[in-house]
Formats: structure tokens, C-alpha cells, sequence
């Protein structure tokens, strides 16, 4: 009678161990739960404040070949999404890169092949100016990584600015108003 009641008191023990075990596994994992949560409202509230600084933005998978566009400032240009590569087209016949680059096709920058040789670890991004084909526009792009696998980048975010205000200063400060020449300043510049 003594082994029986020992034998309960132990199984009692154990059965309330393993309870207790399951209790804190449940308890660990809600915990996670809460803090994955926590995370995605803080990188989701970061990522809407980010949003209202810029004009338009793209998040584009390099190897789905697939982009969300979000615009902020004025009606859409773009399809809110698609392709990569139709984005990088339609764009390459909207606008004109502003380098000397060998590289200054839009559709070439922006190819997944030049943004993972140019964007190489999560500091890297790539920045550079374009403009309507008429000069009517004038932007800023950078890209920026938000994705990687194995240490490859899978994931851009292409973020444009409009530079147009700047480009008018400039001008109205390299030009005399009388005349409509450059001035002094712009050939002290080059």
C-alpha cells in the first residue's frame, strides 16, 4: 500500500512537472508572439513615417520580378503592381538618368544584375538624378536594400524625390534676371 501511494505521489509529481513545462513552452511562445507583434507595429509605424517624406516608393523583389508602387504626393504613375522589369521600362521611357556614366540607362541602373553589384551589404544604396525627357521634372532616386538570402539582395526599395524646386533655384541663381545669361557664379562653379 506504501510502494502504491509513493508510486502516485511520484506520478503526481511528474504528470504536474510536465504541466508545468507545457504552461511555460505556451507561455514562452505567447510571449514571441507578442513581441513579433510589438516589432511589426513599430517597423509598420516607422515605415508609414518614412512614407510621407518622399513622393513616391517602390518595394521591388529581384527575384520574383515583382513591385508594389505606393505614391504619396499626386495621382498614380505607375500600376500599384506588377513587373519589375515593365516598371523599369516605363520609367526608362518617361524619364533620362542626369550622369556621365557609362552605365546611364535607367532600365541598366536600376537591372537587378547592377543594383546587387552596386548595393552589396544592407549600408550600401544607390543614389542618383533623372529627369522627364522634356526637362519639365526633375528627381532624385535612391535605392536602398530591404531584403537578402545567403547574403544576396532579393528586395529594393526605390525611393523618389522631386528635385524640381532645387534645379529652379539653381538656375535662377547661375543666371543674371536681366538678361537670361549665366553669371559669374555659375563659371566660378565649373
Amino acid at each position: 500500500m506504501l510502494l502504491l501511494a509513493l508510486f502516485a505521489v511520484i506520478l503526481f509529481g511528474m504528470s504536474k512537472i510536465f504541466h508545468d513545462e507545457s504552461k511555460m513552452r505556451r507561455e514562452r511562445a505567447e510571449a514571441e508572439k507578442q513581441e513579433l507583434q510589438r516589432r511589426k507595429e513599430i517597423a509598420d509605424e516607422m515605415f508609414e513615417g518614412m512614407a510621407r517624406l518622399v513622393d513616391r516608393f517602390a518595394i521591388c523583389d529581384l527575384d520574383t520580378d515583382h513591385y508594389e508602387h505606393h505614391e504619396r504626393k499626386k495621382e498614380d504613375l505607375y500600376p500599384a503592381e506588377g513587373s519589375f522589369r515593365e516598371l523599369r521600362e516605363e520609367i526608362s521611357r518617361k524619364y533620362v538618368a542626369l550622369t556621365d556614366g557609362e552605365n546611364a540607362k535607367l532600365t541598366q541602373m536600376l537591372s537587378p544584375e547592377n543594383l546587387r553589384a552596386q548595393i552589396k551589404t544592407s549600408d550600401d544604396s544607390l543614389k542618383f538624378e533623372y529627369a522627364a525627357r522634356d526637362r519639365s521634372t526633375f528627381l532624385m532616386m535612391t535605392v536602398v536594400p530591404c531584403g537578402w538570402e545567403n547574403g544576396r539582395l532579393t528586395r529594393v526599395m526605390m525611393i523618389a524625390q522631386d528635385t524640381g524646386r532645387q534645379h529652379m533655384l539653381q538656375e535662377l541663381a547661375n543666371t543674371d534676371a536681366l538678361t537670361g545669361l549665366l553669371n559669374k557664379r555659375y563659371f566660378d562653379a565649373v
